[in-house]
């Protein structure tokens, strides 16, 4: 924030619980403080970031074990809502969690405890706590919730309400099964994409996927050969 004399305060700011499962309640109430922060002229630096935490505690093992997939597997569409400038930092990294580590997470879900699953998910990520999905505060029980980290920030109604909506999209087909995505582009795809978040939410994700990572046009080459084809999966929930 800022006196408006070049003189600024750095600050995180966190919100109390908004939502449980599909209430949507939380929507006006994060419009009034996102409108409050621009018209008190909050700003957005690089070094700013985005936290979003979802509980797990009225998810069983079957359910968490989904929802590590579920996020592995539909990760274009979350990095593809982060700005390209701002892609690449150490604070959220996107982990390369390939198709064996996936199998055993499935597994896990099947036979073991939560916190199984969640140790071999953990074990993926080195234990580190900066990815997209963190687990690494879940050891010590004192916040019953996995955080979702983002490489950039917003005080922008649509871009914060919107990708809290993706998440809780995710985290609610995670209840009931693994996204049925399969490897690749295509029509296929994005029909599966669409009946996951809906008509709006998809045109919303694709179209900031499309503005942040087409790199030949960032290279000045704006062809017809380098027009968007959709999210691109590299790993497909028939390979699990």
């Amino acid at each position: 924030s800022s006196d408006y004399s070049g003189s600024y305060i750095a600050v995180e700011i966190g919100s109390g619980i908004l939502n449980t499962q599909e209430n949507n309640k939380w929507i006006k109430e994060l419009e009034k403080f996102l409108s409050s922060a621009q018209a008190e002229g909050f700003l957005i630096d690089p070094s700013a970031g985005t936290h979003i935490h979802t509980g797990y505690k009225t998810y069983n093992t079957r359910q968490t074990a989904n929802l590590f997939i579920n996020t592995t597997l539909i990760t274009p569409v979350l990095v593809g809502l982060v700005s390209e400038a701002w892609k690449g930092r150490s604070y959220a990294r996107v982990s390369n969690i390939g198709v064996d580590t996936l199998r055993n997470i499935n597994n896990a879900g099947n036979d073991d405890s939560q916190r199984d699953v969640v140790e071999v998910y953990r074990q993926a990520l080195d234990h580190d706590r900066y990815n997209l999905l963190s687990v690494y505060n879940y050891p010590s029980g004192q916040s019953p919730t996995f955080e979702y980290r983002f490489q950039q920030s917003s005080v922008e109604k649509d871009t914060v309400i919107n990708t809290i909506k993706i998440l809780q999209r995710i985290w609610l087909a995670s209840m009931h099964g693994i996204i049925p995505i399969k490897k690749g582009s295509g029509k296929e795809q994005d029909k599966v994409i669409v009946k996951l978040l809906g008509e709006d939410l998809y045109t919303y994700a694709r179209n900031r996927y499309a503005e942040t990572s087409l790199a030949q046009v960032r290279a000045g080459d704006y062809s017809r050969d380098v027009a968007f084809k959709g999210y691109n999966f590299p790993i497909g929930a028939d390979e699990i």
